[in-house]
């Protein structure tokens, strides 16, 4: 029997919009997990300094991505909640900025990080 994916990586395996406020580290080790992972200084300009909120959480799931940050107080935002809601997409965050690398990681992966 063939296969046409490796078994680490399964069918529809979903796929994260991350913003640059996790660092250059935490998506690298989220790729060495397994994760499939879009960074947001890869899709904007300039590191995306001059986007707003708003416009890269819908570019997310527009593209079937999910965003994933570390500012929870997105949730509190109506217009930048809004593209999710346009776009019956979520949006994945780390509600506590302080965390050091390993801890976001471990968070965000369900395990060791």
């Amino acid at each position: 029997m063939t296969r046409s994916r490796p078994y680490s990586e399964p069918p529809n395996q979903p796929e994260f919009l991350l913003d640059r406020n996790l660092g250059k580290t935490v998506p690298t080790r989220l790729v060495e997990l397994g994760w499939r992972i879009h960074l947001i200084a890869e899709e904007f300009p300039d590191d995306a300094q001059d986007i707003p909120d708003e416009a890269w959480i819908a570019y997310g799931p527009e593209h079937g991505w999910h965003p994933l940050c570390k500012d929870g107080r997105i949730k509190t935002r109506a217009h930048e909640r809004q593209p999710l809601v346009d776009e019956a997409g979520v949006l994945f965050y780390l509600d506590n900025q302080q965390l050091p690398i390993a801890e976001m990681v471990r968070r965000i992966h369900g395990g060791e990080g």
